[in-house]
């Protein structure tokens, strides 16, 4: 880590210690200078720019709060702070969904049963009813999944 980042860092954690602003201002200042800190890690510019700024992280969150109604987005609070250091400055997010990746969540066993007692020119109903088993301490081992293909094979 270069000397101005250290510098930089270090005047946000001092004004975090420091901070007294609005209910609002005070909601962001931590998830703020958090971002902020990570930028100056990532930018030796933008660590420059923050620790040569006369610009305080109070002045920075009531000016990003001014105006906010009853919410604002990650985005918008992100974006917001970094003009306050750097006006010519952007902020680009990356969200993705991983839905095979093992997150250690354990999947919800699902029952479906289908019941047709005549046949009928109308589809009677899928039922499905999902049932949660209680959560143990103990991680449960993964299952084999084993198919045979014989009964379709049958002529």
């Amino acid at each position: 880590m270069s000397e101005t980042t250290r510098l930089a860092i270090g005047k946000i954690d001092k004004e975090l210690e420091s901070f007294k602003g609005s209910l609002k201002a005070s909601a962001v200042k931590p998830h703020v200078a958090d971002v902020l800190k990570s930028f100056c890690e990532q930018e030796e510019e933008f660590a420059q720019a923050i620790s040569q700024s006369e610009m305080t992280l109070q002045e920075c969150c009531e000016s990003i709060m001014k105006g906010v109604g009853n919410s604002i987005s990650d985005l918008e609070v992100y974006s917001k702070a970094v003009k306050c250091y750097f006006s010519t400055a952007t902020v680009n997010f990356s969200m993705s969904i991983n839905l095979s990746g093992d997150n250690g969540a354990e999947p919800k066993p699902i029952t479906v049963t289908h019941t047709q007692s005549e046949p009928t020119s109308e589809p009677k109903p899928i039922t499905v009813t999902h049932t949660q088993s209680e959560p143990t301490s103990e991680p449960k081992k993964k299952q084999a999944l084993t198919m045979s293909l014989d009964d379709l094979l049958d002529f």
